[in-house]
């Protein structure tokens, strides 16, 4: 009689494909997670100022912040996910849409502001309307007089 001690053990079984799908699923969930992350917190495309912004983000607060003589207005918005960086959009004195990134304490060209908005020691925290009256008075004095 001929004993069949040769079947393969259920747990390496079970290993194995938990280390394939693992494999080859985890970048695409990384992909699709960027993919999402990146239209979920992507500001409007047509959004050009600061007042814009605040129809999608109402209940954020605005930092101003000053960087080599310029006045500039950050606003942190959504978290993806919890331990995350909120995402994070950046203005200049009068309200005109710079840049934003999706992780605001990523590494990228606008880390030194999203670092000065939360740990400067100049930085003001504002509301809305706050931001957005500096932003018309900014624009009322650069006008000069009629």
């Amino acid at each position: 009689m001929i004993s069949n001690n040769n079947k393969p053990n259920p747990i390496v079984k079970h290993i194995v494909l938990f280390a394939i799908l693992v494999v080859f699923t985890y970048p695409g969930m990384v992909c699709v997670f960027l993919v999402v992350q990146w239209f979920y917190l992507a500001p409007p495309k047509q959004m050009k100022s600061l007042s814009e912004l605040r129809s999608t983000l109402p209940s954020s607060r605005v930092h101003g912040v000053s960087m080599e003589g310029n006045e500039y207005f950050v606003v942190f918005g959504r978290w993806l996910l919890p331990n995350d960086y909120s995402s994070g959009y950046l203005f200049d004195a009068n309200g005109r849409f710079i840049g934003w990134s999706p992780e605001a304490g990523d590494v990228d060209s606008l880390s030194e502001y999203w670092l000065k908005a939360r740990f400067g020691s100049d930085n003001t925290s504002m509301s809305w309307g706050e931001a957005i009256e500096r932003v018309r008075l900014k624009r009322d004095t650069s006008a000069g007089p009629e």
